[in-house]
């Protein structure tokens, strides 16, 4: 992967270098994530039919995510990405019984 090098866009790189670049992205995507649904958890207590459209934008990609390590990867990412579409479906369903009496 790193012996053969080609010109992208005027840089020399390597399938090595996209190997690697991709899987910090991932890393860098799924800490974003990680963030956000942090800051949102504090959101879902007080207003949890508000924060089920980006439950539900997370779940779809995550199930997406699953799809894609189920068709290029192996098992250990398909279960990652499940259990965590898993926990998303949950949420999505309790934020929507979540709803207070006013």
């Amino acid at each position: 992967m790193k012996s053969n090098q080609f010109d992208v866009l005027g840089a020399t790189r390597s399938y090595w270098d996209f190997f690697i670049g991709y899987g910090l992205t991932i890393s860098v995507s799924e800490l974003l994530q990680a963030v956000i649904f942090w800051l949102l958890a504090g959101f879902a207590k007080t207003e949890p039919r508000r924060i089920r459209p980006l439950i539900a934008v997370f779940l779809v990609a995550n199930l997406g995510f699953a799809i894609l390590a189920w068709r290029y990867f192996f098992i250990p990412p398909l279960v990652g990405d499940l259990l965590i579409t898993l926990a998303l479906g949950l949420a999505y369903l309790k934020a929507g019984r979540g709803e207070r009496a006013e």
